[in-house]
Parts: structure tokens; sequence; C-alpha cells
């Protein structure tokens, strides 16, 4: 129990997870002067998942120019809700007078991360949960509850801890979601007018 509690700490995620990634964004270089057509569009959302895959993960990998633009597709349709995600950053990012790919790629930071932390969890939950017993689902799920109560839905806080210990990963998964959204929004970078 103890272990899956630090496994799954916030400051443990943010230590393992977003502050790498968000350290390798920082480095990520690109023409910010340059008018975006969509051929520059696609080479930088491209070389940016790229960049990331080589230098933020624990396990460095190399993708292929076409894993890295399938790669890329899919974080933007993550990171832009509502559907079409792609076009939708395509034409935020070429849109002049606006903060362009600097926020395409911040969304793709935002988004990169809420992955790996899913898939993190994922991991703890094959590793440490599937095979916990009632009783002990239940407890986590109490914990969480307490924990993060009040930054789930009404509709959640309100359930016990028996209504939610069937669905600990997804329950798990939006905790840490709530969680990275809310220190984005608190960062100077998510407070509008303070970036």
């Amino acid at each position: 129990m103890i272990e899956i509690q630090e496994l799954t700490d916030p400051d443990r995620l943010r230590r393992l997870i977003d502050e790498p990634i968000e350290a390798a964004a920082a480095l990520f270089e690109f023409d910010r002067e340059r008018s975006v057509d969509h051929q520059y569009f696609l080479q930088v959302v491209s070389d940016f998942v790229t960049h990331l895959y080589r230098t933020a993960l624990p396990i460095r990998l190399g993708l292929t120019s076409d894993q890295a633009l399938g790669e890329a597709v899919d974080i933007l349709e993550k990171a832009h809700p509502g559907g079409d995600g792609y076009h939708a950053a395509y034409l935020e990012a070429s849109e002049p007078n606006t903060a362009g790919l600097t926020q395409i790629i911040r969304q793709m930071t935002i988004s990169f991360i809420d992955g790996c932390r899913q898939r993190y969890l994922v991991w703890v939950w094959a590793a440490r949960l599937e095979t916990a017993d009632w009783p002990l689902r239940r407890r986590i799920a109490q914990i969480v509850l307490e924990q993060w109560g009040d930054v789930l839905p009404p509709r959640l806080a309100a359930r016990s801890p028996d209504q939610l210990a069937a669905h600990l990963p997804a329950l798990l998964g939006l905790v840490t979601r709530s969680d990275r959204i809310i220190q984005d929004f608190l960062s100077p970078q998510g407070i509008p007018g303070l970036s």
C-alpha cells in the first residue's frame, strides 16, 4: 500500500515525468520568426516529438520521420479536445499575431506529459494493483478521495470507496491529469498575461 502511494505521489510524478519533459521542451529550438506554412508546421511538430523521444525519456528512442509525424498528429489530436486537433493546431500556429507554434509546442508538451503519466499509472496498476484484494482496492479509493477529492468532479467525489474501488486505473488517471492541469495553470506560463 505504501509503495503504491509512493509510486503515485504527485511530487514523484513531477520529478520523474514532468520535469525531464519540460526541460527537454525548453531546449527545443525552431525559428519563431518564420511564417508558418503547412510544410514548416509538419517539420516543427515532427522534430519536436523526435527531440522529446531522444532527450526526455529514461529510455532514449529514435523515431523514423513517419513515426515522429504519426506521434505528433496523435499528440495534437489529444492536445486539442473537441476533435480535429491536428487541423485546429495548424490553424492556430499559422495565425499571425498569436503565440503560434510556441503555444502549440506548449500544448504538445502538456499532452505528452499526460500520456507518459497515463502509461506510468497503467504500469503501477499492472505491477501493483492488479492482484490486490478488495479491501486494499477499497482503501486506495478511500485515500484518493481523501487526498484529491477536491479536484475530482463532484459526481465522483460524492461516491463511496466501494463504488470507486473497481475503477482505480481510471480514477488514478483522472487525479494525475487534474493535478497536472492545476500545476500548469498555476505556473507563470499557464496564467494569461504572465508568460
